[in-house]
């Protein structure tokens, strides 16, 4: 029997990495062996990498701007990686882009764990940042001319193993990329914040192309469900909502689950249709104003 398209996708699907950075920075000095920013914990016998580069409309030869480094150990399924299993790897990169097709970019590689040497402090010669010349030009890491070295931007990485879809403007792959991230990250609860309070509802009402897929409403619904769970809980302002008020709450709530099944049975990256997109946007609309009355009381 032939093979449908997902099932040749999921054939095709190979075991990758997914490398999530902290949300906040940690204190320079934190033990982390694999992170973004900070400074490269360097073997002695390995040179900060340098490379020819257009600063200040010349050429100049300047240090490389560190990025991060991933200490192999960290990293689960060296199984099937090409990667050794062992040693830390260093990044590297030109941060001046104006011009370089392909900014040079270095990875150097020592057999040992990524904390196993202090912190190499940034050579003179480190290249600039902040376009190629004038006043926004700054020294990367120099506390005396960028605000930004004084400041403790070291952020920890963490490693998830999943599967990685290959695919290009492919519906059905990128229904199974969506759905295996959302495995890999948990499913998570959207901000009740984020779409209830940074846009008013009169300017959503402008955006006739708004919701654009069937994504963007499923996070629309999970924000209404946050803010409305919440309510019912803790009321406002710590008072526990009237019985009208609640019964409104729970109206609003059937609603969300209701379009929340819808999005189940579709794929995310699909266009909404007219009438389905008239239909969300009337519920919407009435959800907010609902919410306005019942905090106006």
């Amino acid at each position: 029997m032939a093979l449908s398209e997902r099932d040749e996708l999921e054939e095709t699907a190979r075991p990758a990495v997914l490398v999530r950075r902290s949300d906040l920075p940690v204190p320079l000095t934190h033990p982390a062996r694999s992170f973004f920013g900070g400074l490269p914990r360097l073997p002695p016998q390995l040179e900060w990498p340098t490379a020819e580069v257009r600063a200040n409309k010349t050429l100049e030869t300047v240090a490389l701007t560190f990025v991060a480094q991933i200490d192999l150990a960290d990293v689960p399924g060296s199984g099937w990686s090409p990667l050794p299993k062992r040693g830390t790897l260093y990044f590297f990169c030109s941060s001046v882009f104006v011009g370089e097709g392909h900014p040079p970019c270095r990875v150097l590689y020592s057999p040992t764990g990524g904390g196993a040497y202090p912190d190499r402090e940034p050579p003179p010669n480190l290249m600039p940042l902040g376009g190629t010349d004038g006043e926004s030009q700054v020294r990367w890491l120099d506390p005396v001319l960028d605000f930004h070295s004084k400041v403790e931007f070291k952020y920890p990485l963490s490693f998830l193993p999943f599967l990685d879809f290959y695919f290009l403007e492919d519906a059905v792959g990128g229904e199974l990329m969506i759905e295996e991230l959302c495995r890999t990250l948990g499913t998570g609860v959207q901000h009740e914040s984020d779409l209830l309070q940074f846009r008013t509802a009169a300017e959503y009402e402008k955006d006739e192309d708004w919701p654009f897929n069937w994504l963007l409403i499923s996070l629309v619904v999970r924000s209404v469900l946050a803010h409305v769970s919440r309510d019912l809980t803790r009321g406002y302002y710590g008072k526990p909502p009237t019985d009208e008020a609640a019964a409104e709450l729970k109206r609003l709530r059937a609603g969300a689950i209701g379009w929340l099944e819808r999005c189940r049975g579709l794929t995310p990256m699909d266009d909404v249709d007219p009438e389905m997109k008239a239909s969300f946007r009337s519920w919407w609309f009435n959800m907010t104003k609902t919410y306005g009355k019942l905090t106006s009381r």
